[in-house]
């Protein structure tokens, strides 16, 4: 199999194109500056790389044997409120790979959602919500009516090691672990659908090996997720437990977001119909977790 991934550098790029290596495939990454060798250090040695400045209708043209696209590249917007910069970021950019894509081989491209969508006005990462969502619409309402198979993904909540250190569970990891004496989090009662980083990838996997999927010329949507959500105090009780640390959790201490989404979970009836389940358990998750923070750090 072979594939071009953006975002390949990223948290969950990163995880699958090494998946891919080990499966024996091939991954092309698109990057921002092929010059620095920085942020493909850790990525296995035979993937090859574009960058996003690229000509992606010759690169198209000269790699008719692509299987899919997977956009994992975004933009949080979380330095600043910089619309511009996130739309460039969030729709221009993986247009303009659509629009390549559509003059020459219509290659099934696989864009990579969130669930932040599913309540309007939620008060946080408003602007990213917002590409996100008319990303989404261009892909529905027209680069699937030319032929192009689109598979929009929404993500749950991801978590695994070597996150961003800005993300939620990277951060509470990070703080337990590292003798932080008190955490300060909100009253916690919100529920989300936690999926291991591990469980996306091979939930990934399994979209790209269904021809029930890739052969529809058209837009489908697929959630990853476990299909049961837990409240974010009962998993950060778990991750303290588990990683026997003693600080104390403030929990109240930080006020809810406006218009708080206080639930979210995964339909999965569609990859549990292509024979996949999620293997990682919270308790095997964050156990798996903490081992690697361990290892990375020892290095």
């Amino acid at each position: 199999m072979k594939y071009l991934v953006t975002g390949v550098t990223g948290f969950i790029g990163s995880h699958f194109a090494k998946k891919i290596h080990l499966d024996g495939g091939q991954v092309i990454g698109v990057v921002r500056n092929l010059s620095s060798k920085k942020d493909t250090q850790k990525l296995p040695p035979n993937i090859t790389y574009i960058d996003v400045e690229s000509d992606f209708t010759d690169f198209f043209s000269k790699h008719m044997d692509l299987d899919a696209i997977i956009h994992f590249a975004t933009d949080y917007g979380r330095q600043d409120d910089n619309l511009s910069r996130l739309m460039e970021s969030n729709v221009i950019f993986p247009l303009k790979i659509l629009e390549a894509n559509n003059k020459i081989n219509k290659i099934p491209f696989l864009n990579m959602d969130t669930y932040f969508g599913k309540i309007s006005q939620y008060g946080y990462l408003q602007n990213y919500t917002f590409s996100k969502e008319i990303l989404r619409k261009i892909l529905k309402e027209h680069f699937c009516l030319s032929g192009i198979t689109i598979i929009n993904i929404v993500l749950e909540h991801v978590y695994g090691p070597f996150d961003s250190p800005g993300k939620f569970t990277e951060r509470l990891l990070l703080d337990l672990t590292n003798g932080k004496d008190s955490i300060d989090l909100t009253l916690g009662e919100q529920k989300r659908d936690f999926v291991y980083i591990d469980d996306v990838v091979s939930a990934l996997q399994t979209i790209l090996a269904s021809e029930e999927i890739l052969r529809k010329k058209q837009f489908e949507e697929v959630s990853i997720g476990t299909g049961l959500s837990l409240s974010i105090r009962e998993f950060v009780e778990r991750a303290k437990e588990l990683s026997k640390s003693n600080a104390i959790l403030n929990f109240g201490k930080i006020p809810y977001r406006k218009n708080e989404l206080m639930d979210s979970v995964a339909e999965i009836d569609f990859l549990k119909s292509q024979g996949w389940n999620p293997k990682y358990s919270i308790d095997l998750g964050l156990k798996d977790y903490l081992e690697k923070m361990k290892t990375s750090d020892s290095k």
